[in-house]
């Protein structure tokens, strides 16, 4: 989400010599009103929790880049955690976005239309508000405790859908499912092996598990596919491509790939966000009143 020309950008960053706007989380948030995008510098210092009560756009600059071969001048993640509230004298969070962080996101049952797109967390996430969670990576536990929200192109660990009108689409689930019935799963990878942590009340379609076999017949499910075959196995995020050959190219629904790279809105590597990084500033360290002052400027634009 490339931020909006009619909000105002406030800038963060907690690095020491830092040029941002803000170098405390709090403070930013603070300065911020409904609408606006708060960019937020890599760091290897978490920039800790706040409590949100504003629609705001969070934009971080991606994660694992040293492992993706990502250029920048920077190769951390930006750390910061969101509890999205909503109070009638404080204000709503509804409408807020976070993109291309490490973190840990909740919202209250008040909240609707939260965007998670892009984040990674070592914590589990918990919603209690409709929200759309897409191209992310988890290594913890995601819980939906509400209906109307959906899952998309991301990679997760454990999924607990607990109300129904749930949607998962091209993902990959590594470690368990569980859901309650009218929630489906279309075009999705599981390497679930433990009988234990696998749950029937889904409705199964055009989907894959990798080495067993818990999937309903029919409805263009595969069974017990081996993952030398399936996945590119590389490393970091990018171990989930899809090899060259897999059967789960062109296998999912009207012909799209399964996991977490196919259909119209693929996974992206790192969590790059679609804007603008600078990739090479050059300054002169000294100029005159008689010369100009020359600089060189590079970056480099990601798809959205």
């Amino acid at each position: 989400m490339v931020p909006s020309l009619s909000a105002n950008i406030i800038t963060l960053d907690n690095n020491p010599g830092s040029v941002a706007m803000y170098s405390n989380l709090t403070d930013a948030y603070n300065a911020a009103e409904d609408g606006d995008t708060i960019l937020v510098a890599g760091s290897a210092d978490s920039y800790g929790r706040i409590d949100s009560y504003k629609d705001l756009t969070i934009i971080g600059p991606g994660w694992r880049l040293s492992e993706n071969n990502i250029p920048g001048l920077s190769t951390v993640s930006a750390t910061l955690h969101v509890n999205f509230h909503e109070d009638p004298l404080t204000g709503d969070s509804s409408g807020s976005s976070c993109i291309g962080l490490f973190g840990q996101f909740n919202s209250d049952p008040e909240i609707t239309d939260i965007l998670i797109d892009k984040c990674t967390t070592a914590w589990a996430w918990r919603f209690k508000g409709p929200v759309t969670i897409t191209r992310c990576i988890m290594g913890s536990t995601l819980t939906l405790d509400v209906s109307n929200s959906s899952i998309s192109n991301s990679i997760l660990s454990t999924v607990l859908l607990q109300q129904p009108n749930i949607s998962v689409t091209n993902c990959v689930i590594n470690i368990s499912i569980d859901a309650v019935p009218n929630t489906t799963i279309t075009n999705t990878i599981f390497r679930i092996t433990d009988a234990a942590k696998w749950d029937n009340d889904p409705s199964f379609d055009y989907c894959m598990t990798v080495g067993s076999s818990f999937l309903p017949e029919g409805n263009g499910n595969l069974n017990d596919q081996s993952q030398a075959a399936v996945f590119a196995q590389t490393s970091s995020d990018s171990f989930y491509q899809l090899k060259e050959g897999s059967p789960a190219i062109g296998a999912g629904l009207g012909g799209a790939d399964m996991g977490a790279f196919g259909g119209p809105k693929p996974y992206v590597l790192a969590g790059l966000p679609g804007v603008p990084r600078l990739t090479r500033l050059t300054v002169p360290t000294t100029a005159t009143g008689l010369t100009a002052l020359t600089f060189e400027v590079e970056a480099e634009a990601f798809p959205e």
